[in-house]
């Protein structure tokens, strides 16, 4: 019993090593997904975003699967983009429903 459960750790930490560029990647393009949208739904005095609602459900998914330093530096991202000074407020909601999921 001890050895498979040796051999279910290090086939997770090689599956974890593995996935990890792949996951990073993912991030990066879901960040960019939130920072460039522009679609909004006006609905009378509601506005639904659903494609960066989308992304930013993903984006947490994968930053659950990130390192702590990797999951930190997805969420320093968001903040950069929370904080920037774009003209487009869509950045800025992008930026803010990304922290919300994760």
């Amino acid at each position: 019993a001890t050895a498979a459960l040796r051999d279910i750790m290090l086939a997770s930490t090689a599956k974890q090593v593995r996935n990890t560029p792949w996951m990073l990647d993912l991030a990066c393009r879901l960040l960019s997904v939130l920072a460039l949208d522009r679609f909004g739904d006006f609905e009378s005095d509601d506005t639904v975003a659903p494609v960066r609602d989308t992304a930013a459900q993903a984006l947490a998914a994968v930053v659950c699967q990130l390192d702590t330093s990797d999951a930190l530096a997805v969420l320093d991202r968001l903040d950069a983009l929370r904080t920037c000074d774009a003209p487009a407020w869509e950045v800025r909601h992008g930026a803010l429903l990304g922290m919300r999921y994760c």
